[in-house]
């Protein structure tokens, strides 16, 4: 009733009416780099070739749940409160899903589907519950490729190892009879959320849990090359960088990380032919968005996952197609997966200042932070930030990210061994992030300047996070 009211209010009569207004598709990947559409060409051919492609994408927290609740509710961690993927401070337990945009459009008279995996925690003994907003309900939990539970509008069902049971398979054969059975005269929003390319309990080669492409593409890259920047492994110089990453590699990594990398280009791969059969039942007047919720490190800096505020690890691709109405060309403005939710408003012809979302300071509704991808609006720099429980994984930080510099800073609490360290890099000049720059003389003014800005963006700060003097 919350949502509902809200919606309904902010809906704005200027919009082209119900008739001018698109269906709205995103399409989400999981653990997907931005560079890694190689092994999908319908991605590449009809969305990349046909539409906007943001080069410059980010999520400001690179991690699966909070970058998730961002893109339901277009607010960074700190507004949702979601900064991990296990309570108390993440995970599904910890989303307030009283407002999205889910119940925003379907307040507004959109018919809304959410299809393939959710906040992790969602697992088998809540799967009955069904988050406010979705008229069609079909999730599970992490990694589900084969032999997985999903909820089918609260009512659990399992699915087993047979190809029929492969979970992009189940997942668009649900999209698209959603699609046929919603009618022409109402326009309908769908979350398809994939499980690839992240790891899978299912596969466990050399003793490491693997993405899981289908039947017909598991090895169909073996040979591939093997992933070597001048970063990877012990061949980067890592004196310069937080503690953490100087501990976080040893030999059998390079096996596990090669093979890993292997298995999530071709699990990409069995996704990007699901998508092509859901491609060829999406109708023309719609809105798609194609994303990842974080980017993933193969080696580089020694590291092998996300979490880290490298440029692997927040780099997330981003594309966006709206046939006559979106042009085709790359876009080098900065993008974050906070600007989705004002994008879908913009579209559906509701106002900016709509709640989308629950600020968890308050837990009052509230606008979404993003900006419309769809209008003009160009941003300067957006915050970097993140909190584990566990510290010796990666600690907390807060950071900005400019269109030259990335600064980031860290503090757990007492014991920390990288408290207060700072990382500076200057992303146009050196990429790859090889030469920290912090307490170098000639870059103390630059440091001076983004820490301020990353205190102003980061706020309020992770739990227990301190900025000192």
């Amino acid at each position: 009733m919350l949502a509902s009211s809200i919606a309904a209010s902010s809906f704005v009569a200027n919009a082209a009416g119900s008739g001018g207004r698109p269906n709205i598709v995103v399409i989400l990947t999981d653990d997907q780099r931005a560079d890694a559409l190689g092994s999908m060409p319908t991605v590449r051919k009809e969305l990349k070739a046909r539409g906007t492609w943001f080069s410059n994408a980010f999520a400001p927290n690179p991690l699966c749940c909070p970058s998730r609740a961002s893109i339901l509710t277009g607010l960074y961690s700190h507004h949702t409160g979601v900064y991990g993927n296990e309570a108390p401070n993440g995970g599904f337990q910890s989303f307030d899903d009283r407002v999205t945009i889910a119940t925003v459009l379907q307040a507004a008279g959109y018919r809304t589907s959410y299809f393939g995996k959710y906040l992790n925690g969602y697992n088998p003994s809540r799967q009955t519950y069904v988050p406010p907003g979705w008229d069609r309900w079909f999730a599970f939990g992490n990694g589900s490729y084969y032999n997985y539970r999903a909820s089918i509008d609260g009512l659990v069902h399992r699915y087993g190892r047979r190809e029929a049971d492969y979970s992009a398979r189940v997942m668009t054969r649900q999209a698209r009879s959603f699609i046929r059975r919603t009618s022409n005269r109402r326009r309908f929003f769908m979350l398809f959320a994939s499980a690839a390319a992240h790891g899978s309990r299912y596969l466990v080669e050399h003793d490491h849990n693997m993405p899981v492409p289908s039947a017909r593409d598991l090895g169909s890259l073996d040979g591939l090359r093997r992933w070597r920047p001048t970063t990877f492994g012990i061949s980067d110089d890592v004196t310069d960088m937080p503690s953490y990453i100087q501990r976080g590699w040893n030999a059998t990594r390079r096996q596990r990380i090669d093979l890993f990398r292997q298995r999530q280009l071709e699990a990409l791969r069995s996704l990007d032919r699901h998508i092509a059969r859901l491609l060829a039942e999406i109708p023309r007047n719609t809105l798609i968005l194609f994303m990842s919720d974080n980017g993933y490190l193969w080696g580089e800096h020694r590291w092998t996952t996300k979490l880290v505020p490298h440029e692997e690890s927040v780099r997330i691709p981003l594309i966006m197609r709206w046939p006559g109405r979106v042009r085709e060309r790359m876009d080098r403005r900065l993008a974050l997966n906070i600007d989705v939710v004002p994008t879908i408003l913009a579209a559906a012809g509701l106002d900016r200042s709509t709640p989308t979302g629950i600020d968890v300071s308050t837990g009052d509704p509230t606008q979404a932070d993003g900006s419309s991808l769809l209008g003009p609006r160009r941003r300067h720099a957006f915050p970097l930030e993140h909190f584990s429980a566990d510290p010796a994984i990666v600690p907390a930080y807060c950071g900005v990210r400019t269109r030259r510099w990335m600064y980031a800073r860290y503090w757990q609490g007492a014991g920390s061994p990288d408290n207060g360290f700072e990382e500076l890099y200057h992303v146009r000049k050196d990429p790859l992030q090889q030469r920290n720059r912090a307490g170098r003389p000639a870059f103390e003014d630059q440091r001076l300047e983004l820490r301020t800005l990353a205190r102003e963006l980061c706020d309020p700060p992770p739990p227990g996070y301190e900025w000192g003097d």
